[in-house]
């Protein structure tokens, strides 16, 4: 599909919280339950099993108000800071984080939570900590060489992106151009944790009718490589949704570590 027929997402935005309630909430369908929430929750997780992966600083870069893969490791870290590009996302993500009587409610995920941590009272506890660990939400700008020009942050012992290069990304180009961008962040034997929507070329929030960059595992493993990183992990998840509303053909977790 020609990205001009469609909107971008760091150029055009989108309602935060139409996107939230239609993709990420407890009524969204089965399959977007199973493949936008806990895939990337469990995936998450599971890279940080081995316990390699912490330190003092994570550093989060996701489409819209999106925090449910951080609940799972958010404890692994000192501090967490998150970078987002509109600012409708920044004001829905203060909401939660000030439990705003209109804030989206993510509870709907404590049952996944309870699975991976096996206890049915890390919900709160989880909540509390994940909310106390951001010290920040930055403002981001794709065509600054500094995503966060004028602010000089630190690198991350770990990043994590969820799809927010299939948004902004328009061609194979614009995608490494950005993920160049982002990689800089993480310091060197640091980790980044990516998940990604495969060959797809659309998403819908309300009637707008959003961009998403196609490609396919392989293309990412292959740029991850390009910018110094080791893949130690990948996995697809083939889609079984069966809706107008995207057209991706599955999802993908990929972690690597930085290698210079």
């Amino acid at each position: 599909m020609d990205p001009s027929q469609t909107k971008i997402y760091n150029k055009h935005g989108f309602n935060s919280k139409v996107f939230l309630e239609t993709y990420f909430s407890e009524k969204s369908t089965s399959g977007f339950r199973e493949e936008l929430l806990k895939f990337p929750m469990e995936k998450c997780h599971q890279a940080c099993v081995s316990g390699d992966i912490k330190g003092d600083l994570l550093i989060d870069i996701s489409i819209g108000p999106v925090v449910h893969h951080l609940y799972p490791m958010c404890g692994l870290f000192k501090d967490i800071l998150l970078f987002r590009f509109m600012e409708r996302c920044i004001i829905e993500l203060r909401k939660w984080r000030n439990a705003h009587d209109e804030a989206f409610d993510w509870t709907h995920i404590s049952p996944t939570m309870t699975e991976l941590l096996g206890d049915s009272k890390q919900w709160e506890l989880k909540d509390a900590l994940l909310k106390s660990k951001i010290k920040q939400v930055v403002k981001c700008h794709t065509e600054k060489e500094n995503l966060t020009d004028p602010l000089q942050l630190p690198q991350a012992d770990c990043m994590t992106t969820a799809w927010i290069l299939d948004t902004i990304s328009t061609d194979k180009d614009t995608y490494m151009s950005n993920l160049r961008k982002i990689v800089k962040f993480v310091k060197p034997g640091g980790h980044l944790l990516l998940v990604g929507a495969l060959e797809g070329t659309y998403y819908m929030v309300g009637n707008q009718r959003m961009h998403l960059f196609k490609y396919n595992e392989n293309f990412v493993k292959n740029a991850l490589a390009k910018e110094g990183f080791t893949v130690t992990q990948c996995e697809v998840l083939p889609s079984k949704v069966g809706t107008d509303l995207t057209d991706y053909k599955g999802k993908v977790f990929v972690a690597a570590r930085k290698d210079k």
